[in-house]
């Protein structure tokens, strides 16, 4: 990134890591951990629902 501007740092690295862009995603049906473990869970209960 720093071909394109030599202002970039660290700061910027981290803000723009996979692990933090996922993370911000905190919203219903976004990619943040807790949201995809909540999805997870529902879709388990979800199974478990048609099996029986």
């Amino acid at each position: 990134m720093r071909g394109f501007s030599e202002i970039i740092d660290e700061d910027i690295f981290h803000a723009l890591s996979l692990e933090q862009t996922l993370a911000s995603k905190n919203q219903i049906g976004g990619t943040a951990p807790e949201r995809v473990f909540e999805a997870l869970e529902a879709a388990k209960l979800s199974l478990e629902r048609e099996e029986n």
